[in-house]
């Protein structure tokens, strides 16, 4: 896939004016693709959402130099691990195994808590389980997307259960589109943005499951995720300009 680049300082759908000064010649890398309502790119250029917004914002605030580019997910963990260049990634969650390889930044963003998403039809996949115990149920398919972190504590339940799995690459449009045809049953995923899925297609919200668990009942926060050529000085900069969570 051709790589899409905005190159300079964007600040909420405005290119900042040339005459500020940079504070460092050093230019950062920000890969995203388009997921909605935490990425857009827009049809002037810029990069808006949830996610997008708070960092572009940030940067231009601190002078740093930024070139946004459209980048495959699998794509962008490949880059920071590899490690060759200033490439930081956008609203990744943090766990113990990408520490290992990357930086990452204070919060950019906080997700409403998680849901368990099913359809409302479904009635194997039932309110009042534990979380524990849905993830046991060999009967029952869950989808997941490759290369994906579903924060800790369901990451850590995922490896301990090992639960009945399918594996994709797509967004969650096409993974909402298999829970609809009866391909899985079930997937983890935020709230604002199955929301957002659901309003802006043929769908009603009345025909699915949204379950909630004591385990997702705080919401993960999402980070930029850099390789180790970002450097201590560059992020500290960056996070300073970033609202608290």
């Amino acid at each position: 896939m051709r790589m899409k680049i905005i190159f300079g300082f964007v600040i909420l759908g405005l290119i900042q004016p040339a005459a500020i000064a940079l504070a460092s010649d050093e230019v950062i890398n920000v890969h995203y693709h388009d997921r909605p309502p935490y990425a857009v790119s827009t049809p002037s250029g810029m990069v808006s959402g949830l996610t997008a917004s708070p960092v572009v914002k940030a940067f231009s605030q601190a002078g740093i130099q930024v070139a946004w580019i459209q980048t495959p997910s699998n794509r962008q963990l490949r880059l920071v691990q590899g490690n060759s260049a200033n490439d930081c990634v956008l609203g990744w969650f943090k766990n113990a195994e990408r520490e290992q390889f990357a930086r990452f930044s204070q919060p950019i963003y906080r997700d409403k808590p998680q849901r368990v998403i099913a359809l409302e039809s479904n009635r194997r996949v039932t309110k009042g389980t534990s979380l524990s115990a849905l993830l046991r149920d060999q009967s029952l398919k869950l989808l997941v997307k490759s290369g994906y972190s579903y924060g800790p504590v369901v990451d850590q339940l995922l490896v301990k259960l090992k639960p009945q799995t399918t594996v994709v690459t797509g967004d969650n449009l096409s993974m909402l589109r298999m829970l609809n045809a009866g391909r899985v049953d079930y997937f983890f995923a935020a709230v604002e943005e199955i929301d957002y899925l659901i309003g802006i297609n043929d769908f009603a919200r009345a025909d699915y499951q949204f379950l909630p668990f004591v385990e997702l009942a705080q919401g993960t926060n999402r980070h930029l995720m850099c390789s180790r050529r970002v450097s201590d000085a560059l992020l500290d900069r960056f996070n300073a300009h970033l609202p608290q969570y």
